[in-house]
C-alpha cells in the first residue's frame, strides 16, 4: 500500500535542508504555476488569435495579469484539497465530479440572479467564479483591467486565503 505521505506520516518532508515550510511550498507553487503559464498563453491567447476568433481584450498582457492570480488560486486550492486524499489519483474523479456543479456555481451557464443566496454566496470561495466572470466581460464586453478590478482583487484576496490554508494543512 502506497501513500503521498513520508514515513512520519506528513505531507511535507522533515529534513533540515528544506529550511522550513513556505519553501515548500511556494517550490511547489511555483513549478506548477510555471507548467500552466505556457498553456494558459496557448490556450487563451494564440489559439484565438489563430483561429480568427473574436477577442475584444485590449491587450494580451491584461488577460496575463488578470489570469495570475486565478492560476495561483486554483493551485493553492488544489494544494489545500490535497491533503485529504492520501493517494493522489483519487482526486482525479472527485475534481471530475465536482467540475459540473463548480461551472454551474461559476454563474455561466446558470444566472447568478436565479441561484438561491446560499449557493451564490459559496461560489465566492472557488476561483472560478471571479475568473470566468472577469474573463467574459473582458474577451466579449471589451472590458480593461480597471474595470474588472473587482473580480481581480477579489482573486488576489483568494490567493491570500489559499496560501493561509495551504500553510495551516501542510
Amino acid at each position: 500500500k502506497t501513500t503521498e505521505r513520508s514515513a512520519n506520516g506528513s505531507i511535507v518532508p522533515k529534513n533540515i535542508h528544506y529550511n522550513g515550510l513556505f519553501r515548500i511550498i511556494f517550490g511547489r507553487v511555483l513549478a506548477v504555476f510555471l507548467t500552466y503559464i505556457p498553456i494558459t498563453v496557448y490556450v487563451l491567447i494564440i489559439v484565438p488569435h489563430y483561429f480568427n476568433v473574436p477577442q475584444l481584450y485590449s491587450s494580451p498582457l491584461e488577460v496575463l495579469l488578470f489570469i495570475i492570480p486565478f492560476l495561483l488560486a486554483s493551485i493553492l486550492l488544489g494544494m489545500t484539497c490535497s491533503v485529504f486524499f492520501h493517494h493522489r489519483e483519487n482526486a482525479i474523479p472527485f475534481f471530475a465530479f465536482m467540475s459540473i456543479p463548480i461551472l454551474f456555481l461559476s454563474g455561466l451557464p446558470w444566472p447568478r440572479e436565479a441561484m438561491p443566496d446560499f449557493w451564490r454566496y459559496f461560489s465566492y470561495i472557488l476561483p472560478t467564479t471571479f475568473a470566468s466572470n472577469g474573463f467574459v466581460r473582458m474577451g466579449s464586453f471589451g472590458a480593461t483591467l480597471a474595470q474588472i478590478s473587482k473580480e481581480h482583487f477579489a482573486l488576489w484576496i483568494l490567493v491570500a486565503v489559499y496560501l493561509t490554508t495551504t500553510f495551516f494543512a501542510y
